[in-house]
């Protein structure tokens, strides 16, 4: 089972070499890394076709592109993807991998220890931050480890029947890495954190 566990993060992360637990950099999703340039993955066309307009980010310092329909995955079902707006290289400071689990949260969450478990292994000297809440929206449930460049984060949303309904959204288990420039940023704006 270990060998299986290791295996599947694998496959969610590739790393290069002994530097891995050194930089979060060295994480990856879908091939690409905080700091690498989105233009070397997608043209200038398809991130701003694929970028949601959203009101709250009209003026925001960070800009959003998510792909689902677009990428040819094994692993995820799609990606989101934050950079700094105003910036023509299009940065990556935030990277998330999400897998849809529809009617089946169960294997969300062991899919969720799995990965934490094995990043355990990694980042030993570094402890987890759990946590859990639930509203009129759902339950969520969030590993996240801070690191000194940024932050990883494993978590599982469990929609209410209503907002499945209504919006049409999917369980899903979101697999996040985040730079530290983008979490004081989001630190400042006083918003509820979603990952």
């Amino acid at each position: 089972m270990k060998k299986l566990s290791t295996y599947l993060f694998l496959v969610f992360f590739s790393f290069s070499a002994s530097s891995f637990a050194e930089s979060i950099r060295d994480l990856e999703i879908e091939g690409m890394s905080l700091g690498d340039s989105l233009l070397d993955y997608f043209s200038e066309k398809e991130i701003l076709k694929n970028q949601p307009y959203l009101e709250m980010e009209k003026e925001d310092l960070f800009k959003t592109v998510s792909f689902y329909e677009n990428i040819s995955s094994d692993i995820y079902d799609g990606v989101s993807i934050m950079y700094k707006d105003k910036n023509n290289k299009f940065i990556i400071h935030k990277l998330k991998g999400i897998i849809l689990y529809s009617n089946n949260i169960k294997d969300c969450y062991s899919k969720k220890n799995e990965i934490t478990e094995d990043l355990s292994v990694l980042f030993k000297d570094i402890e987890w931050e759990n946590s859990e809440y639930k509203d009129e929206d759902g339950f969520f449930s969030f590993s996240r480890k801070s690191l000194e460049e940024g932050n990883v984060s494993i978590s599982c949303y469990d929609w209410s029947s209503q907002i499945t309904d209504e919006k049409k959204w999917t369980d899903n288990l979101r697999v996040t890495i985040e730079t530290k420039e983008y979490t004081k940023w989001l630190s400042a704006k006083e918003t509820i954190y979603s990952d």
